[in-house]
């Protein structure tokens, strides 16, 4: 398996040439302003989730994912630094990061998505993210937000290798990727020639493909850890 498969063709829409699909348009967020600052602890289930005794749910369908994330966070118990149960504390982690890559994405529309190779299965969530015209920040939707932060956060956790990847229309017909690798419970960041590499290959045969017209493939900046700080009290000299 190539290093770069965790997120290279995992549902972005360039990667694997794949059919370019729009973000979803259901209620939106505003990323600006003091309300978003707030943490909030992991929602139980993402709203619109069928009823418990359903019929059987498609491994690419967001509950299903939102499900797995939140059941492999459950069973990681409590964070070794902090005490507090992780799927509170890892989910405020990917939260964390998920505020850090908008407030570094930049003007325009973005598509993020995240992968995690799990040894039975793959998670896989994509955020759409759109200017916020009344706010002057961002918007997304709460739902696909909560299933974002619970596929990264499971990756955190798990130290399962996986990845990251922020698409940005610019001015059109520009487009810009940037990627970032999951391994070992850390985000790490993709030069440039990686990105290409990884969206130029042909994840099953290894053989090049064409480069997509308009598209820049970017080196991409180095997050924080996105570890636990432990304690209020650890983290205080005195």
């Amino acid at each position: 398996m190539s290093w770069f498969e965790g997120f290279a063709g995992a549902g972005d829409p360039g990667a694997g040439r794949s059919r370019d699909r729009r973000p979803g348009r259901g209620r939106r967020r505003p990323t600006g302003g003091r309300r978003e600052e707030r943490r909030r602890p992991a929602p139980s289930r993402p709203p619109g989730a069928r009823p418990e005794g359903g019929p059987p749910t498609p491994a690419d369908h967001p509950r299903y994912v939102w499900d797995r994330g939140v059941r492999l966070l459950a069973e990681a118990g409590r964070c070794p630094r902090c005490g507090v149960p992780q799927r509170r504390c890892a989910f405020a982690r990917a939260a964390g990061l998920l505020r850090w890559l908008l407030e570094r994405a930049g003007p325009g529309e973005h598509h993020l998505v995240c992968s995690v190779l799990l040894p039975d299965a793959t998670l896989s969530a994509s955020l759409g993210v759109e200017p916020a015209a009344s706010s002057g920040g961002r918007a997304y939707g709460e739902e696909e937000a909560a299933v974002f932060c619970a596929v990264l956060a499971a990756g955190l956790v798990s130290g399962a290798s996986g990845g990251l990847v922020l698409r940005t229309a610019e001015e059109p017909p520009r487009q810009s990727v940037r990627g970032w690798r999951l391994t070992a419970g850390r985000l790490l960041p993709l030069s440039e020639a990686q990105v290409f590499a990884a969206y130029c290959t042909d994840p099953t045969s290894g053989e090049p493909l064409p480069p997509e017209p308009d598209v820049d493939y970017r080196a991409s900046p180095r997050p924080p850890t996105g570890a636990c700080p432990g304690r209020r009290e650890e983290a205080t000299p005195g």
